[in-house]
């Protein structure tokens, strides 16, 4: 299976009728998130296509600055395919689209499952390679999208971008991967006219934005105090004709 297929089989699942609730995993593997119980481990893989900014800033119901503080030690059961994900708290300290709680939960694919074999409990990890995954501390500018029982990244590569700090003084910064030139400043903007300047089509910046799209992109190193005005920015660019 592609990892486009893998993906939505995934946010199918997520999207499942609210009847269906989440539930504590306990009984068989769906057909993504299949465990090999011979070693208590499963992998399921897929390809990640990268996205850029552009791509995910509208079709994510959040886009939030936070950190992880949590992280339940078992999966839930997530739609009528009973997918596994590991749920985590995320401490919200900014909206950049969309409002909310303090905390939020933040749903990420695989995890843990507790199996009763021979009348003792035996625990299973399930894997899903290219997805995004989260640990406790991790601070991030998250692009998320709207499920039953919390949030996911709107994409497995492209919709988490963690904070660092940089200089002498430690400030807060992230790297957004941009692909559009009317969003870039500085080195990205600078990195992005040298490809101008070698691209022989007759409209060099299209081509150039189009040959950036599906690949990794241009990176701009933004400072946190800077990113609500640059993704705003970026929101109203996007945004489609009414």
């Amino acid at each position: 299976m592609t990892w486009l297929g893998v993906r939505d089989r995934v946010f199918r699942a997520l999207r499942a009728d609210e009847e269906l609730g989440v539930r504590r995993r306990g009984g068989g593997v769906g057909p993504l998130l299949a465990v090999l119980s011979m070693v208590g481990f499963g992998v399921a893989v897929a390809q990640s296509i990268p996205a850029t900014v552009e791509d995910v800033v509208n079709r994510s119901d959040l886009i939030v600055l936070g950190r992880v503080t949590s992280t339940d030690p078992n999966g839930v059961e997530v739609g009528e395919w009973k997918q596994l994900f590991t749920r985590h708290t995320l401490r919200v300290e900014a909206y950049y689209k969309g409002s909310g709680p303090e905390d939020i939960s933040l749903l990420t694919a695989g995890g843990f499952e507790t199996r009763m074999e021979g009348g003792e409990p035996h625990q299973f990890w399930t894997q899903v390679v290219g997805s995004e995954q989260v640990k406790v501390g991790d601070e991030f500018v998250g692009f998320l999208r709207s499920v039953l029982g919390g949030y996911v990244f709107i994409e497995w590569d492209g919709a988490k971008y963690p904070v660092y700090l940089d200089g002498p003084e430690g400030e807060r910064k992230v790297n957004l991967r941009l692909r559009k030139q009317k969003y870039m400043k500085g080195t990205a903007l600078q990195g992005f006219k040298n490809l101008v300047r070698i691209e022989a089509d007759p409209e060099p910046a299209a081509k150039v934005e189009e040959k950036l799209k599906g690949t990794k992109g241009i990176t701009e190193v933004i400072p946190l105090k800077e990113l609500r005005e640059r993704i705003l920015e970026i929101i109203r660019g996007e945004e489609p004709p009414k």
